[in-house]
């Protein structure tokens, strides 16, 4: 496989779609009075963070979705983005998704021949260090947070060309890989659906407990700036595109020199994350609930519960049922939007009985712990993973020898 041909991308293009390459819509055509509660997916920058399209979409219109067919992008489809965090990339998935989907103006999709071009091998090839690096040198010079002509840039970039069956192998190791991270993403959806659903149960009664969280918390603050390292001794440095789904995610975490981190801003299990910037990320809950040293950015709030007031767990779960509430709370202008610290200390949070309590804590915690686990393994898997991918893309590793790492990890 080292003897792969390399081409141009655009020559990789579905010869009969004539728009193969096409950007976003103009910022003005697609605003935030746009979102709608449900409809058709609107891909950001948000949603291709992790390699993957995941993540918490905002929705528009059908009919709006009509008025941009240039930014429609269906399964199949690569998506790359080209202004803000350059680099990312993701295939849209042929399962488990939407029929369509509308990029926004951060974002650039191409269409590849199916005859001689599998997406999903051009995905990974992206995300290989070589095809990432291929992205990053078309950063712009000038404030270099967007690619400088970003059609021309994407469609000319060089690109290894092996056979089909080449390229079915290569996904089908990776490939595998990835379906078991998503299954495991699905099984801890529904372990979380199922404890908040034991929540909701234990709040019904007359006795439940209304209280403010400033006033059953030990601190609530906001993260800071600091300086990125790459030793991989440094404490994660999360910021708001690590809370997803309730839960917090560091594999795209970068990392902050140790040293320079205050003690106490380290998170402790239990703590709960809010996003605290930004339109369509703003009020996002997340419960910390691992072992590893990690600090909030200067994006997040920081909400933790002390034990001697309230149950740090239950009250948790109270924060994340809270979360359309809080995300109501956004202040400012679609471009700046914030939510202040005193506005999240004076939201009403509802709590079990203290005599339902310790039941509900023991059933909150297995349900977790099992999720735990599952995201744990999901890390792993996307260890192993990406320590494949290059060797892949390289020839260092056939892919009958992938196979077999792969089959023993699954």
């Amino acid at each position: 496989m080292a003897d792969w041909k390399f081409v141009e991308y655009q020559s990789l293009a579905a010869p009969e779609d004539r728009s193969a390459f096409a950007m976003g819509p103009f910022g003005s055509r697609i605003t935030k009075e746009d979102y709608v509660r449900d409809g058709v997916p609107v891909i950001r920058g948000t949603n291709l963070a992790r390699g993957i399209l995941d993540g918490e979409f905002v929705y528009i219109t059908e009919e709006k979705a009509d008025e941009v067919l240039s930014a429609n992008v269906f399964p199949g489809d690569v998506v790359f983005t080209h202004r803000g965090a350059i680099g990312q990339v993701s295939v849209v998935p042929r399962r488990l998704g939407y029929s369509r989907y509308v990029i926004d103006s951060s974002q650039l999709r191409s269409r590849l021949d199916p005859a001689r071009a599998l997406p999903e091998f051009y995905h990974y090839w992206f995300r290989s260090e070589a095809g990432r690096r291929s992205l990053l040198t078309h950063t712009s010079a000038v404030g270099g947070s967007g690619m400088a002509a970003p059609l021309t840039s994407i469609r000319t970039l060089p690109v290894p060309h092996p056979s089909m069956a080449e390229q079915e192998g290569v996904v089908a190791v990776l490939g595998a890989l990835d379906d078991k991270i998503a299954a495991n993403s699905r099984i801890l959806a529904a372990t979380r659906e199922l404890a908040l659903a034991h929540y909701d149960r234990a709040v019904e009664s007359a006795d439940a407990v209304r209280v403010a969280v400033g006033s059953v918390t030990s601190a609530l603050h906001r993260g800071v700036t600091h300086r990125y390292t790459d030793a991989p001794d440094g404490v994660f440095l999360l910021d708001q595109e690590c809370v997803r789904e309730g839960r917090v995610i560091t594999e795209s975490a970068r990392r902050a020199l140790r040293e320079e981190v205050d003690a106490a801003r380290i998170l402790q299990r239990h703590d709960v994350l809010v996003t605290s910037y930004g339109a369509g990320t703003l009020g996002r809950v997340a419960r910390w609930t691992a072992d590893a040293n990690a600090v909030p950015g200067a994006r997040l709030l920081t909400v933790r519960f002390a034990p001697e007031l309230t149950d740090p767990l239950c009250a948790g779960f109270a924060m994340l049922r809270a979360q359309p509430r809080i995300e109501a709370m956004a202040e400012g202008t679609p471009r700046q939007t914030g939510l202040r610290e005193t506005h999240l200390a004076a939201l009403e949070l509802l709590l079990p009985a203290y005599a339902h309590r310790a039941a509900l804590r023991a059933t909150l915690e297995a349900l977790e712990n099992r999720a735990d686990h599952g995201q744990a393994e999901s890390a792993t898997l996307a260890e192993l993973r990406d320590s494949l991918l290059p060797q892949l893309m390289t020839g260092r590793l056939r892919v009958r020898d992938a196979e077999a790492v792969v089959e023993d990890a699954t």
